[in-house]
Order: C-alpha cells, then sequence, then structure tokens
C-alpha cells in the first residue's frame, strides 16, 4: 500500500506548483535588469532561495511567492497560469509607471491579492495549483465587484 498522501510523515504533501513559474519568476526579474541579490533585498530573501525558486528546486510558499509577484510588478495568477505571461495587472508599487499615485482599483487589487494568499494559507488543506489559481481569481472578482458598488454609491452622493 502507497502513501499518495505523503512521504510517510503523516502530513499531506502540497500540489506541485505550475512548471512556468521558475521560468516566469526568472523573466520578470530579467525584465527589470535586476540580479538574484538585488531581487532578494526587495524581498527580505536570500539569493539563494530565489534561485531556488526560479530553478524549480523549491517551490515558494504562498506568502513569499506573493511578495515575488509584489516586488516584480505582476500578480501571482499571471506567474502561474499556463501559456504566454500576461502583462502585468498591479503596479508592484504604489505609484504607477508614470510616478501616479496607485488608483484605488489598483490598491483593491492588490489588497485583494494579499487577501487570498492568505486564505490559501489558512486553508484546511493543502491546495492544488488550480485550486490556488482558482481562489486568487474568486477573490479579485469579489473586490472588483465590492468597488464597483462603492463607486456607484459614492455616485449617488
Amino acid at each position: 500500500m502507497s502513501d499518495s498522501q505523503g512521504s510517510g510523515s503523516g502530513r499531506p504533501r502540497k500540489a506541485p506548483l505550475p512548471q512556468q513559474l521558475p521560468n516566469r519568476l526568472r523573466e520578470r526579474r530579467l525584465e527589470k535588469d535586476w540580479s538574484l541579490a538585488a531581487l532578494a533585498r526587495r524581498v527580505k530573501m536570500t539569493p539563494q532561495s530565489v534561485h531556488r525558486y526560479e530553478t524549480g528546486e523549491r517551490d515558494p510558499p504562498s506568502q513569499k511567492l506573493a511578495r515575488l509577484a509584489h516586488a516584480l510588478g505582476t500578480t501571482v495568477a499571471d506567474l502561474m497560469q499556463p501559456g504566454e505571461p500576461q502583462p502585468p495587472a498591479v503596479p508592484a508599487p504604489q505609484t504607477t509607471r508614470d510616478g501616479k499615485p496607485e488608483d484605488r482599483e489598483a490598491r483593491a487589487q492588490r489588497s485583494a491579492l494579499e487577501f487570498a494568499m492568505v486564505l490559501i494559507d489558512c486553508a484546511p488543506r493543502p491546495l492544488s495549483a488550480e485550486e490556488r489559481v482558482e481562489m486568487i481569481q474568486y477573490v479579485l472578482r469579489c473586490a472588483a465587484e465590492a468597488l464597483k458598488l462603492v463607486s456607484q454609491d459614492q455616485n449617488k452622493t
């Protein structure tokens, strides 16, 4: 009888992250012309940890993945989705690329993404990569709807 849940430790094994994640992390870092050390400083990790995530040697925990995506100016969903990389949906800094303050919609998306990552970490069981992406997309849709309702209320007053 084989243990499909783990390596005998009694703990279920987390589903591996999508195979394109290491390449996407590296692509996004190189787009910014950053070294491993430069990205590591921004996310408060060691260059060795970032290297392990970029080579696929290790899967980053969801909180670290969220920090990496934020620093790279993209989303976790973009890093994880199959196919060609999409342009970043939410800028990482508090300002846009042209130096203007981040708008309410971008802040809401960033906050929703951070909330989704907390939900994933608190899930009662390890989630598959597909379930993680679905959770993130669902929370982002909810945030967009909430923002729409707030805007409608403000327009009435």
